[in-house]
């Protein structure tokens, strides 16, 4: 790279240049590697590769240097760097690796469920999640009441009255989040249903190759921001005007109601149809014009059996 560069437009470039060295052969004939017109084109498109990974140095003051690696080392001179189709382009793809934009995608990568620490599941893997992604809704729900709890989460018009009753959830994989995982592998479903006695909250996004465990973050962190759509009265009320101002109030009244105990999500991803899709379901919800908690002195009214939590004060555990 050059000495002064923008190291982003340095970066495209060397990299057209990498794909620009295929003008140096003639490949009608056949796709063989040669490596001494085009070795970096031929690693790029060699078939058997399914992953790679760059670094740049900083061009500021110095020669930038742009090192990518291959999964697999570059072929043998003269040998094919793929199989030219014989009839439609990839055609050949595996069963698991199907035809993406003429290109065979390998299967995305799958978190093991079958790891220390177990899964909260009494058959590990019900619900599709790892420990850290049932640790992840379990911490971030609680992490979202405690903020209601406590009085410090915003609304419209300022901040949420202070709850005397917020119970903190578990984590539920066994009903909540097995019948999620269920739900959340229709990938034709238009909507989805509950499971009897729960409550049913969803989040799409069109970034199929997101980490699961950021789906469901994404989806935590934007059912709770409707919350700020909503102006919540004194007795935190869920009415007529909390739904018209803030249409998908549904999901942070889910998230946020007091009486819940408990939550269980899944993840499904749904590659055909190019879209990701969370769900997590509560074990109860108020009904329309109930309020979602029993507004107060923060942890001073809890269920019997029930002190504040040791390290989320606002939150009856």
């Amino acid at each position: 790279m050059n000495k002064k560069c923008e190291i982003d437009d340095a970066t495209m470039t060397v990299l057209k240049d990498w794909y620009g060295q295929a003008k140096a052969d003639d490949l009608s004939a056949g796709a063989v590697y040669k490596d001494q017109t085009q070795k970096e084109f031929g690693i790029m498109v060699l078939s058997a590769a399914k992953g790679f990974a760059c670094s740049y140095s900083n061009c500021g003051g110095s020669d930038g240097e742009l090192l990518c690696l291959y999964n697999k080392a570059a072929p043998a001179p003269n040998a094919d760097l793929y199989t030219e189709a014989q009839g439609d382009v990839c055609d050949a793809c595996p069963a698991d690796d199907p035809c993406t934009a003429y290109t065979c995608k390998p299967k995305l990568y799958e978190l093991d469920t079958n790891a220390n620490p177990q899964p909260m599941c009494a058959n590990p893997g019900d619900d599709g999640m790892t420990y850290d992604m049932q640790m992840t809704a379990r911490n971030m729900a609680n992490y979202y009441r405690n903020l209601v709890a406590t009085g410090w989460a915003q609304d419209k018009n300022g901040y949420a009255p202070t709850a005397k009753d917020m119970n903190a959830l578990v984590y539920d994989c066994d009903a909540a989040g097995a019948d999620a995982k269920t739900e959340a592998a229709n990938c034709m479903a238009a909507s989805y249903t509950p499971t009897q006695g729960y409550v049913l909250n969803s989040y799409k996004t069109n970034n199929y190759h997101l980490p699961r465990e950021e789906v469901l973050k994404q989806a935590m962190s934007s059912w709770f921001a409707q919350l700020k759509s909503a102006d919540l009265d004194e007795q935190a009320k869920y009415d007529q005007n909390v739904k018209t101002t803030a249409p998908d109030f549904a999901n942070v009244r889910d998230l946020v109601y007091g009486k819940a105990t408990k939550v269980g999500c899944a993840v499904g991803t749904c590659l055909r149809e190019g879209f990701q899709v969370a769900i997590c379901q509560f074990d109860s919800a108020p009904a329309d014009g109930d309020p979602l908690y029993t507004v107060g002195k923060t942890c001073s009214r809890c269920p019997a059996g029930k002190t504040c939590h040791k390290s989320l004060s606002g939150l009856c555990a």
